[in-house]
């Protein structure tokens, strides 16, 4: 039972700086010290600067990893990445009913499916805390893309299902899921990426046929309004050139290769900060590259040198923009690598 009076010396904003560096687990423990806690840790606010101070903090550089097991099931593991190498925190996070696949994620929170042909059932699952949620929704066959969108300022998460023009909304504001079926505009028709979700917005690569002529744009999910729209490039990325997105340290960055589709240049751009800002500033233009760009994938900002996989050669780089130098690093076996981060949101609707 919790104590219902706080009789702590110290002033509450030294509290709730202690506390928002605390581990999600340990809030939740940490709710029923007192009804101030407990009153401070379901702030909405608080839940926010919690997430923010993950997802910025410098010397965390930890990640989810997905790896196949003896068992056939797929498990997680927690790593960290520190001293040029990855460190197991740890081991074999598993998650129940063979759930294996990762369809997208956002603020901590995981959408898995099973892997079978059907994806009849997804879970929500935030590792952080442990929490797990199977949607009772059924009867979804696979689809040409998810993608998960979290803004407080509007009450929840969206889960999106999109089927070519055809796309599902699944809503959830803390109390009960909701369901709407939409159709895309025309001039939104073509194939899609995986998602990239940043700022409350989900974004993703769309190209389409024209003409003979594959073409490129950004396009998102605008969880205000429910629609898709596009965003634009930056001025030097032409529509004919084949660019990826990816999120380092909470920010909408574009990856393509330099002028006239040198392969062995990459040339990465960060989207201006705010969801309206559709501005860009070249960050930094890597050389020397020594795999097609569809094999490389930056995996995060550590140290101000940029984390870089290298699937084709199976090698992590850490690339230093200042000296314009790459450094191997110990390499490690994994399905998939996502950025893990220390959140106690979820959705958890009232059945």
């Amino acid at each position: 039972m919790a104590v219902e009076e706080n009789n702590s010396v110290l002033p509450p904003e030294i509290i709730e700086f202690i506390l928002s560096k605390s581990t999600s687990k340990s809030l939740h423990l940490f709710k029923t010290v007192s009804k101030s806690w407990n009153i401070l840790i379901s702030d909405p606010v608080f839940r926010r600067s919690h997430l923010h101070q993950s997802r910025y903090s410098k010397s965390r550089n930890l990640f989810l990893r997905s790896f196949d097991s003896n068992n056939s099931h797929a498990c997680f593991s927690l790593v960290k990445f520190e001293d040029r190498k990855f460190h197991t925190v740890q081991q074999q996070l598993k998650v129940p009913d063979n759930f294996t696949k990762i369809l997208c994620f956002c603020d901590g929170v995981l959408v898995l499916s099973k892997s079978d042909s059907l994806y009849d059932r997804f879970m929500f699952w935030n590792p952080s805390t442990q929490k797990i949620y199977i949607s009772p929704l059924k009867k979804f066959k696979p689809a040409c893309s998810y993608g998960l969108c979290h803004d407080p300022t509007i009450g929840g998460f969206k889960f999106i299902i999109v089927y070519g023009m055809l796309y599902f909304v699944i809503s959830c504001n803390g109390k009960r899921w909701t369901l709407t079926r939409k159709i895309m505009e025309h001039n939104m028709h073509g194939e899609m990426s995986s998602p990239v979700s940043v700022e409350g917005v989900v974004y993703w690569v769309k190209w389409h046929l024209d003409s003979r002529i594959i073409r490129y744009r950004i396009t998102y999910f605008d969880p205000k309004d429910d629609k898709f729209k596009i965003l634009q490039k930056p001025e030097n990325v032409v529509e004919t050139t084949k660019f990826y997105l990816v999120d380092l340290r909470g920010r909408l960055c574009l990856y393509c290769n330099g002028p006239g589709n040198n392969m062995y240049t990459v040339k990465i751009w960060m989207k201006g900060k705010g969801r309206g800002n559709s501005s860009w500033n070249e960050l930094v233009t890597i050389e020397n590259v020594e795999t097609p760009i569809w094999w490389f994938k930056p995996l995060g900002i550590v140290e101000n040198k940029i984390l870089i996989r290298l699937a084709s050669v199976a090698k992590t780089l850490l690339y230093n923009p200042f000296e314009k130098t790459f450094e191997q690093v110990e390499d490690l076996t994994f399905t998939e690598l996502v950025p893990y981060m220390e959140s106690l949101f979820f959705p958890d609707p009232i059945i």
